[in-house]
Order: structure tokens, then sequence, then C-alpha cells
């Protein structure tokens, strides 16, 4: 079950423009870049003025309207309010434009309380109102929320299975709630998004509206005389398939609300990644454990780099190959679970089709060695259907590392004896001489046992 959320700032510009100048409030004024509007305010939008617009246009709507010169080192400033609060919740953060930013709470608690609360800090931190709807997916999300901004914030968080809906630009809250969408006590400030409503809401909406499609396939379709989401939705895919190509098989899925994207961590900045790719699949569990050791040398090898950080979650991506044999799969090194317990872990898993996609969180920041290969190596246990083509570990959450704290029913854990001392030593020939040129024994007899066996060969 997926829990996504997307922050909208609407009025962004015009709050910042209001605590940088307080006679401000209450006015019709627009935020300019030469001749072109970038942010209203709410009494200048109820005019019918949108950022886009011209200052002539505004000018002729609102005759009365004032134009100030935009302030770009502010507003980012004013969003950060929002992302921190986010990243509270969740380290998977991720902006896309400087008003608008999705998050992953998959794994965090209840969505909706996570949505009150970003509502209640919102206003309290950062002055400004949250308005939220809740869906599955990134497209569902934003589709949810960019169905009515006029508020100050506007998150949408989508819960499903991969599938939520929101209503469209050009559907009343009246119509959204007809078709699946229910309403929190303030019905601008929280939207819980009905599961399999989802094609019935997008049905209205234009094919715009499916916006990660490319600007091209939109062309596209509308050359075909394909206007509406519910006009997509009648196609057939091979006939759509046939026109545009893979993404038409895109296009098919967007627009029954299908978007298996992950959440990319984008905020705060910092993340460390690791990715490695092969001209070959990796068919084999030994050899695909071999280069998730490799990665997470490499992780903490970083971690340690960059100045004593710990990591909060680990997010590990196996990209496999389109279709597998039926002897193709990579099957785990034993049923169980041999590497001892895990802290905590919320899996989104796509065993079915697409990358396997992988998260385990910590109950406390660690930058060991130890615990993230062993969070690493369960993760991949028993879930990959086909050979690996790729591998994507990524960190988030980077933090200082906390002081360990003593339990009321005993001492914490602690690491193995010596662990410490093992891992600050490889870390040290690793910066000397690389991130690789230290490795497990077992994987050097392995590689020593294949090459032998290709010298046989020859």
């Amino acid at each position: 079950m997926r829990s996504i959320a997307y922050i909208h700032i609407p009025f962004l510009h015009s709050a910042a423009h209001v605590m940088l100048n307080p006679d401000l409030r209450g006015k019709s004024f627009a935020a300019v870049n030469k001749n072109t509007i970038i942010g209203v305010s709410p009494e200048l939008s109820a005019a019918g003025v949108l950022p886009g617009a011209t200052r002539r246009h505004a000018q002729q709507a609102c005759p009365g309207a004032v134009f100030v010169d935009q302030e770009p080192d502010a507003y980012p400033r004013l969003a950060g309010k929002v992302w921190d609060i986010c990243y509270e919740h969740t380290p998977l953060v991720e902006p896309i434009a400087i008003d608008g930013a999705f998050t992953d709470f998959t794994g965090c608690g209840d969505a909706r309380a996570i949505a009150d609360s970003i509502v209640v800090e919102s206003r309290d931190k950062a002055g400004l109102e949250a308005r939220i709807g809740l869906a599955g997916n990134r497209l569902m999300a934003r589709v949810a929320v960019e169905a009515d901004v006029g508020m100050g914030v506007s998150v949408g968080i989508g819960v499903g299975a991969g599938r939520a809906a929101g209503a469209g630009a050009d559907a009343g809250p009246d119509a959204s709630v007809a078709a699946g969408v229910a309403v929190g006590p303030h019905p601008e400030q929280v939207i819980t998004v009905a599961s399999g409503t989802e094609e019935r809401l997008l049905s209205k909406l234009p094919v715009g509206s499916l916006w990660p499609l490319s600007p091209d396939t939109v062309d596209k379709l509308i050359k075909l005389g394909i206007n509406t989401v519910g006009q997509l939705q009648a196609v057939p895919l091979p006939m759509l398939t046939s026109q545009l190509g893979e993404a038409g098989l895109a296009a098919h899925l967007l627009s029954r609300g299908i978007d298996r994207s992950p959440v990319r961590a984008a905020y705060p900045e910092e993340t460390i990644e690791c990715y490695m790719s092969f001209d070959f699949p990796v068919c084999e569990w030994p050899d695909l454990e071999q280069c998730l050791r490799v990665c997470t040398s490499e992780i903490a090898a970083r971690l340690s780099a960059s100045g004593s950080r710990a990591v909060s979650c680990i997010e590990l991506e196996l990209e496999t190959a389109q279709r597998a044999s039926a002897a193709g799969g990579i099957a785990p090194k034993g049923a169980g679970n041999s590497n001892g317990k895990r802290d905590s872990a919320d899996n989104i898993d796509g065993r079915s089709s697409g990358p396997v996609l992988k998260r385990h969180y910590f109950r406390r920041p660690t930058d060991s060695l130890q615990q993230i290969t062993r969070a690493v190596i369960h993760a991949a246990e028993g879930r990959v259907s086909g050979p690996v083509s790729a591998i994507r570990v990524l960190a988030l959450g980077l933090v200082a590392p906390a002081a360990v704290q003593l339990s009321i029913f005993g001492p914490a854990a602690q690491p193995e004896p010596g662990q410490r001392e093992l891992e600050h030593a490889i870390e040290s020939i690793r910066e000397k001489f690389g991130a690789r040129s230290v490795t497990t024994a077992n994987t050097l007899v392995r590689s020593r046992r294949d090459r032998m066996l290709a010298e046989s060969l020859i």
C-alpha cells in the first residue's frame, strides 16, 4: 500500500511578499518578472488573473491591481518551511517546482493523521493554509490537488495499492464528491479519494492532465482526435501502441490512474546513491549478493567521507529484464531470513512487473556497514522474479549520528565486538586504494572459482 502526497503552494509568491511588506495584505497585487505575472494574491486570483498572464491583462481585469518585482530568494526560503515540515514525517520529499513537491508517507503511519498535522504545522510555522487530497500515486495525488488550488497551500496525498484518483481541473467540489471523493471536516483542506474511482474521476479531464506524458505525446493524441481522458480510455491498447509505440502503453496506464513511478528524495538535496548496471543480466543470487555488498560498501564509505553522517532510510531498486525465462529467476539463498532481525520496514514490491522497489526504515539512523548491508540483502532476498539488469541503492534521510540511547529495560543493543574497529579499518583501506579494494572472503572465493572454471573452458 502506497501513501503518496503532493504539496502545492499556489499563493507562495504573494505570501512571501506579504511577509516582506505587510501593507500588501488584503490587496490585489501580482509579482512580476518583466511583463509576465509569476504569482498573484488571492484577491487578484478571484478577479480571474492567474500566473502566466501579462501585466496588461491583469490591469484590464483589475484596474486597481498593484505590481511588485519578483523576489527570487524569498520564495524557496518560504517553501522550504513547508518541505521541512514534510521532512519531519518522511525522508522522501521531492520538490518538482518552486511551489510543489511530492512526498511518500508509506510506512510512516496514518496518512490522514500526517495530513492533518501538515495542515496545522503549515499554518503555525509557515503562515500558510493547507489543502490535502488522499490518493495512491504521484499522478493522482497531483490531479486531486490541481482540481481547485484556491488555498494558500494544497497537499495531495495518495493512499492505495499503486492507484488513486482525484478531481480534475474542470471538475468542481460537487463533482469530486459525487465521483467518490470524500472530504474532511474542512472541505478546502482535506480530501480523501475512494479506491476504485480512478477511471471515472479522470474521464472528463483533458489528456494534458496526464502530466507524466510528454507534450509531444499529448499533441499526437489531440491530432488523433483524442482530447479527453475518457476518449483515451476507450481506445484499445493495440491501436495506441501502433500509433505511439511505448508512449501508447504509458498513456493507456495513466488514463486508468496507474502510475508506478516512485518518489525520489531530493530534499534536502544531500542524498547518497550507488548505481550499477550490467551488460549481461545477473541471474544467480550469489552474484547479485556480491554486487549488493559492493554498493553498500560504497554507500558506507561515502557516509564516512561526508563527515560522519548517518542514514535513516535505505531504498533499493532492482531493474529486471523485460521477460525472464522459466528458469531465469533468481532464487534466494535460504527460505528464511538468516541475517537477523531488521529494525523496521515498509516494502513496495514490484514483483509482478517493472522494477522491484524496497525501502527499509531504521529505528535509529546508522552509519554501520553491517546494518546497511543487512537491510539491503534482506530487502532483495526472495523478491526478484527475473534476471537483474541494474541496481540502485539510495541512502535517504542523512543526519548526524545520534548518541546511543539506553533503554529503560536495559542497555541498548551494541555492535558485535570489534565490528566498529573493523569497519573503520576497511574504510581507511578503501579511502586509500578505492571503494572496491576490499570485499568479503566468500566473494573472493567465488570469484577465484569462477575464474578457474573459465580458464578450464578455454
